[in-house]
C-alpha cells in the first residue's frame, strides 16, 4: 500500500488522542501545485475536523487524492507508524477512534468483536431455531469455518453453550451486543 509518509501526514493533520477528532492544520506550500489553491485549502479547512462518514459508517479522510480510514490515520499519527494489521474499534463505533477505543488486531481477532447482525432474530449470535429438529441450534465460527456446538431443547442452554465457546475462542467480550454503532 503506498501510504503517505507520517510526515506528510503530521504536516497536514492533528489528532486527539482522547477525543479520537482528527483536524486540519495551517498546510505548508510544499504540499500545494499553486499558492492560490494553498491560500484557499488553509482558508476553507484549516481548524476544521476532517473527513466525512461513509456509507459503513467509517470516517474517511481525503488526502493526496486518497481515502484514508479515519481510524488509520489516528494510530499512524498518534503511533508514528502505519498499522500492518486491521484496526478494530473495540466498542463497535466506527466513528469512536480515541485511542483507547482501537486496536491493531489480525482479521480472525477483528472478526471476534462484530456487532448483533441486523437480521438476529434471538439477539444472541450463533443461537437459532432449527425448525427440521424442532430445537435451538448453537453454532460458532472458527477459522473461518461454522462448528456445530450442540442442539438444545431449552434456549438458556444453547445461549450458556454458545458462551462457553465463545470464551473458549477468547471472543472480545463486546462480541455480539446490540446498538454499538451510533451513525
Amino acid at each position: 500500500m503506498n501510504d503517505i509518509s507520517i510526515e506528510y501526514l503530521k504536516e497536514a493533520l492533528e489528532y486527539a488522542p482522547d477525543t479520537g477528532v482528527i483536524r486540519w492544520k495551517q498546510r505548508p506550500k510544499i504540499h500545494f501545485k499553486t499558492e492560490n489553491s494553498w491560500r484557499t485549502t488553509n482558508a476553507n479547512f484549516a481548524g476544521k475536523v476532517a473527513g466525512a462518514r461513509d456509507s459503513d459508517g467509517y470516517l474517511r479522510i481525503g488526502i493526496c487524492g486518497r481515502l484514508y480510514r479515519s481510524h488509520r490515520v489516528a494510530w499512524a499519527l498518534h503511533y508514528g507508524y502505519w498499522p500492518d494489521k486491521e484496526i478494530d474499534h473495540i466498542s463497535g463505533d466506527r466513528g469512536d477512534n480515541r485511542i483507547d477505543n482501537l486496536r491493531s488486531v489480525t482479521s480472525a481477532a477483528n472478526s471476534k468483536n462484530l456487532r448483533l447482525y441486523s437480521t438476529n432474530k434471538t439477539g444472541i449470535p450463533g443461537v437459532g431455531w432449527y425448525k427440521a429438529r424442532g430445537k435451538w441450534r448453537a453454532k460458532i465460527n472458527v477459522s473461518g469455518k461454522v462448528k456445530h456446538i450442540g442442539y438444545f431443547d431449552d434456549f438458556r442452554e444453547a445461549v450458556k453453550a454458545r458462551k462457553a465457546a465463545e470464551m473458549q475462542l477468547q471472543y472480545h467480550k463486546n462480541h455480539g451486543t446490540r446498538d454499538r454503532l451510533t451513525f
